[in-house]
């Protein structure tokens, strides 16, 4: 009989823990935000409408889905896709940790007119619940130099001083 009366309080008390410790696993307790990064930008000698059809070419080249684009305001974003090693980092004691899991980047690009040249310009935006992510630039920089040799003339001149297209 005392068994029984020992057996009892114990299997409720262990039934309690093990529903209150999965019932906590289960419970959002932090919700991701975005935050925005310092976009890249260059200017090239093309006409703007030139820009934005190497732009668009050359983010469907590197891989990326376009899930939002405006002709008119010359704007393409892609979707959310996973962080890399080499895409961001977290600023971890003022050093850079290139190892973010669980973080998600998209491309914003941006082709607009400046003193008649072409300006681009190319961010990536990151959603995570860690705060001090940062863009390492690689991925804006293949997309702008993508761009560069979409829009590189068949015919340039090159010097000593560099290349004149």
């Amino acid at each position: 009989m005392t068994k029984r009366i020992l057996f009892l309080p114990s299997a409720v008390l262990i039934a309690l823990v093990t529903l209150t410790t999965l019932s906590a696993c289960t419970r959002v307790l932090v919700h991701s935000r975005d935050r925005e990064m310092e976009p890249m930008t260059k200017l090239f000698n093309e006409s703007v409408e030139e820009a934005y059809k190497a732009a668009r070419s050359s983010v469907v080249r590197l891989g990326y889905k376009i899930h939002r684009e405006d002709e008119s305001q010359r704007t393409i974003e892609t979707g959310w896709i996973p962080t890399k090693a080499s895409s961001h980092y977290v600023d971890l004691f003022d050093r850079k940790d290139f190892g973010t899991v669980g973080a998600y980047y998209q491309i914003q690009l941006k082709v607009t007119e400046r003193s008649s040249r072409a300006e681009v310009e190319v961010s990536a935006p990151v959603r995570s619940v860690v705060g001090r992510i940062k863009s390492n630039h690689t991925e804006e920089r293949k997309i702008l130099k993508k761009i560069a040799d979409l829009l590189r003339k068949e015919d340039f001149e090159m010097t000593n001083v560099g290349v004149d297209e």
